[in-house]
């Protein structure tokens, strides 16, 4: 068996990846990676003194934009990445808790889990 999300929503990724490729194009790789740590530090400071929500969403989303660019910059698709993730934690949860740990109704997504052989 196997679990996916809903095309749409993958889509809705893939959309946003290649509009971050429109205004950002491809950096330089080792830049980048400075400058998502950097954005990675401004974030985590903002949510650690305690400033506003919008202050904390406006360096989430400039950490975010770098995700997005590390993407495009590595030919990685962004929604692959979030599939794979969100899959193994549900399957990760499943096979601790038979069952997801904070939500018994996703409608939004078709889960099946991927068998796996019996531990021995």
């Amino acid at each position: 068996m196997k679990y996916e999300f809903e095309t749409s929503f993958l889509d809705c990724v893939d959309e946003v990846q290649n509009v971050a490729m429109e205004i950002y194009g491809r950096y330089n790789l080792e830049k980048s990676m400075l400058w998502m740590t950097e954005e990675f530090g401004e974030f985590f400071k903002s949510i650690r003194k305690g400033e506003s929500k919008e202050r904390i969403t406006e360096e989430m989303g400039d950490l975010l934009a770098w995700i997005l660019c590390m993407g495009n910059i590595l030919d990685i698709r962004v929604a692959d990445a979030i599939e794979m993730t969100m899959k193994k934690e549900i399957n990760r949860q499943l096979e601790v808790y038979h069952k997801l740990k904070y939500s018994s109704n996703l409608k939004y997504l078709d889960i099946a889990v991927e068998e796996k052989a019996p531990n021995r």
